[in-house]
Parts: C-alpha cells; sequence; structure tokens
C-alpha cells in the first residue's frame, strides 16, 4: 500500500496546483487506480473497496481536484452536483452510461457497506423508489425537456388529485434515467437538490470508497471531520443472529428465503423510532415455521414492537403484492382497539409508479391495532386501521384469509391487489423486545422453569411445534426470612 499512499499524497499535493498541470495530475491518477485494482481486486472479499462504483473511478481525468473533494463535500450544493454529475459519466458529447446504471451501483456500493455484506441483490423497484424520491416535493420533468427537445426546465407539482398526470410524469421521468443522455444538467440539479435519499446513497457510497477517502486523507482537520461525519442511524444495519442473516441474503446458493429482503429493511427501517432499529429478529415465518395461528399467536403476543409482512397468492392477472405494517406497541388480546401513533401501514407494487408507499397516522381515530382470538361475538385475528369488519389490514385466525380496505386511521389505500385476498406467506420481525421480556431474560434468569428439568422432553415438543405453556412460568422467590 505504500505506492498507493505515496501516489495518493501527490495527487493530493496537486491539488493547489495551475490548470495546466491536469495532465500530470491525471496520469498519477490512473497510477494509483492501477495499484488499487490489482491491490483490492473486484471480488466478494472486499465489499468496502471501490466494489460496484469502480466502472466511475477507473478514470477521474475528467475531475479536477477541487471536483473530487466537492464529491465528499456539503459546502457548495452545485458544486457537488456538477462533480457527480461528471463522475456519472452523464455529461459527455456522446453519453453511454444512464442515470439509472450509476444509480444502480450507487445503491449496491451503499448496500453492501450498510448491510456489511458484499453480495446485495438490489432490486429494480428500489432504484425506481430511490429515482422517484422525494414525491411529496420533487416532481417529475416533462417529457420535451428530459428529451432535450425542448428550453422549459419546468418542474410540474404532484397531484394526488390528478393521479393519471402525476403518473404520466413518472413515467417520463423514470424513462429518461434509463435512457443515456436523457437528463439535462440543468434538470439534475434541480433534481438532486430535492432528492435527499439519493444524495444519502451517495454520500454512504463515496465515503466508504477506499479511494476517494485516501484522496482526501491529507486535508486539513476541518475538512476531514466533515469528510467522515454520516449520520450512524444510516450507516449501520440492525443486529441480526447468524441465521436470520442466512435467512435473509442465503446461504451458497440458495436464494433468500425471507419476505423481508435488504432494500425492503432499508426502507421500512429509516421509518422506524431509533429504538426499533437496533436489533432484530425473526420470530415467525409461515414458510420456516407452518401455517399455524397459534405458532403465530405465541410469536406476537406481547413480545413488543413488531414488523409483519404478508405476501398474498397470486390473483388473476396481477402479481402478487407484498404489504405489511409496523406495530409499536405490544400486541395484547383485547376486545378493543389498543396501540399507539407510531404505527404505519405500507405496501410494495413495483407495477407502480410510487413503488413502496408508507401510510402513517393521522389522528382521525386511534384504531391502530386488534387483537383478538377464540371468541364468538368479535372477530378472531389481527387488525390494524379502519374499522370493525372493515381493517386497513386484516389477518385472519383461520390463517388463510385476509383483507384490506381504506382507513382513515392512516389514510390508506387498499393494500392488496383485490380487498379480500388469500395469503401466501406471512412473516414477523421482532424489532424491540418489551420491557418484560428484558425481566424476564434478567432477574428471573436464574430462577427454574418448570420444564427445565426435562430438556429431552422440551425437544420433542420444539420438533412437533407444539405451544409450551409453562416454558417461562418460573419457581417462586423463597422467603429469605
Amino acid at each position: 500500500m505504500g505506492n498507493i499512499e505515496s501516489s495518493i499524497l501527490s495527487v493530493t499535493r496537486s491539488q493547489g496546483k495551475a490548470a495546466d498541470s491536469v495532465k500530470q495530475l491525471s496520469a498519477h491518477d490512473k497510477q494509483v487506480l492501477e495499484a488499487y485494482k490489482h491491490t483490492h481486486e473486484l471480488n466478494s472479499a472486499n465489499p468496502f473497496g471501490s466494489g460496484y462504483l469502480y466502472p466511475y473511478l477507473k478514470d477521474l481525468s475528467n475531475l479536477s481536484a477541487q471536483e473530487r473533494l466537492a464529491l465528499l463535500l456539503y459546502g457548495d450544493e452545485y458544486a457537488q452536483a456538477d462533480a457527480v454529475y461528471k463522475l456519472a459519466r452523464l455529461d459527455t458529447v456522446e453519453p453511454t452510461h444512464s442515470l439509472r446504471e450509476f444509480a444502480t451501483c450507487v445503491c449496491k456500493q451503499a448496500m453492501a457497506r450498510y448491510w456489511q455484506h458484499p453480495e446485495i441483490y438490489t432490486e429494480s423497484w428500489f432504484v425506481d423508489w430511490i429515482l422517484t424520491r422525494p414525491q411529496n416535493s420533487l416532481v417529475c420533468m416533462y417529457a420535451t425537456t428530459l428529451n432535450n427537445e425542448g428550453t422549459q426546465d419546468t418542474f410540474s407539482v404532484l397531484d394526488e388529485e390528478n393521479r393519471d398526470m402525476t403518473d404520466m410524469h413518472l413515467k417520463k421521468w423514470l424513462k429518461a434515467t434509463s435512457t443515456p443522455g436523457g437528463i439535462t444538467q440543468k434538470a439534475w440539479q434541480q433534481w438532486w437538490k430535492e432528492s435527499t435519499v439519493f444524495r444519502e446513497f451517495v454520500d454512504i457510497a463515496l465515503r466508504t470508497t477506499e479511494l476517494i477517502t485516501q484522496i482526501t486523507k491529507e486535508r486539513d482537520a476541518t475538512n476531514r471531520k466533515i469528510i467522515n461525519r454520516v449520520a450512524e442511524n444510516n450507516l449501520h444495519s440492525p443486529q441480526m443472529l447468524k441465521p436470520d442473516i442466512e435467512y435473509i441474503f442465503g446461504i451458497g446458493n440458495q436464494k433468500p428465503q425471507a419476505l423481508l429482503s435488504p432494500c425492503i429493511a432499508w426502507v421500512i427501517c429509516q421509518e422506524l423510532p431509533s429504538d426499533s432499529r437496533i436489533k432484530w429478529e425473526c420470530v415467525y415465518s409461515s414458510k420456516r415455521d407452518g401455517r399455524s395461528w397459534s405458532t403465530f399467536q405465541n410469536a406476537i403476543e406481547n413480545r413488543g414492537s413488531v414488523l409483519l409482512l404478508v405476501r398474498e397468492k397470486h390473483a388473476n392477472d396481477n402479481s402478487p403484492r407484498e404489504f405489511g405494517a409496523y406495530l409499536d406497541s405490544e400486541l395484547t388480546r383485547k376486545p378493543t382497539w389498543h396501540g399507539t401513533s407510531d404505527n404505519l401501514l405500507f405496501t410494495i407494487d413495483p407495477n407502480s409508479t410510487t413503488v413502496f408507499t408508507i401510510f402513517r397516522t393521522t389522528g382521525f381515530n386511534d384504531h391502530y391495532q386488534y387483537f383478538n382470538y377464540a371468541t364468538k361475538t368479535l372477530p378472531n385475528g389481527l387488525g390494524v386501521g379502519g374499522q370493525m369488519g372493515h381493517f386497513g389490514l386484516w389477518i385472519d385466525s383461520d390463517f388463510m384469509h385476509g383483507c384490506s380496505n381504506t382507513a382513515a386511521t392512516f389514510e390508506s389505500k387498499q393494500l392488496s391487489t383485490r380487498a379480500e385476498f388469500d395469503i401466501d406467506t406471512i412473516e414477523v420481525w421482532l424489532v424491540k423486545p418489551s420491557k418484560h421480556l428484558d425481566e424476564i431474560d434478567g432477574s428471573d434468569k436464574t430462577k427454574k422453569s418448570a420444564m427445565d428439568a426435562n430438556p429431552d422432553a422440551v425437544a420433542l415438543l420444539e420438533m412437533a411445534n407444539r405451544t409450551m405453556y409453562s416454558k417461562m412460568v418460573r419457581e417462586p422467590e423463597k422467603d429469605s426470612s
């Protein structure tokens, strides 16, 4: 690494020289990058090198030293926008790269760092979702502007009352992002200014690319602090047990089994309270644990904050959707509504221009969650939002059927393709354990369970997927007096 570091130092020291030294600077860059390429080969063992961004970093001759520094600094918004525009090769006379291609590489690099996993499958809908953020303020440009056929750079405001017009502009925008040369520099600057999500991904991707970090290594302390300043909540993924990591990412050549993909987890995690982003555990999966209401009920009841994911069965010509809910308050068997306003609903529809939609509580009512079973007069199942019999999301206790309707509680639309759907897969992640679980794991840990004396019987019951009601029952404390 000595040759690389000395070459980088030469690049850094050249930053104050006149414009006629750019050719010499470019030669240094090529030398550095060649050494870097041989030292850090692009393979899965090195997810934090240039990795997925190597096609864009292999030749930085079109960027000045100041522009390279601008890639990592928040100081001048337009300088940073122009530098990334050049890095993405969107400014060439005969462009060969599209914004979508660059965004895909940025997402893979950032997600590999976020999850600290070498191979991330970046789903197409996820790139679409990033490219169309934020829809509440960003808007898509007219086709004449995007295709460089007109002179007017105007954003049309997203209008929920005119969804067809909004969808039309979003489709034009996505088409332009997939076309080399489809984004003008002015359009890029407008979008960059609004798109905090994409800027965040670029930030994580570049700051975790060793070469870019090394180029700025010798800058003064102030710049170094700015360059290294990345919000921890956006750099560290939730802790997971090894089986859950393998369940999400797959083992070897096996495909991932979980509904919760790394992309879904990233989007949801950013929406949760900070104390629900720390450690996640898959407590139930119908694929893994079998389809059973009692198993499901025991996995979620009084456990803490949970993330519920549902995949519906294929319905007619429509592709099955995935949707779900975050329930901040622990689920308690009650004949009434309970929960908190931190709950949310979400749906993923890759065929829609909105792609991933999250619905938060509106304050219209307090129908946040309903959980009941083994009753004759009230609904048996799990409901989120809406009214009795007209839930925003409903999972029936028969564990075969569910329904979704518009709900004023979240101002949510129908999450599934049809109001009544058949359940294909259900998955639950415990994202914040209840305090009483911590007490059981802590102070009560030394007390014996009623089943501790029969480990063989416990093992047989677990293999048979039987509920063990007395497992958590502990001996009473002895009177010290």
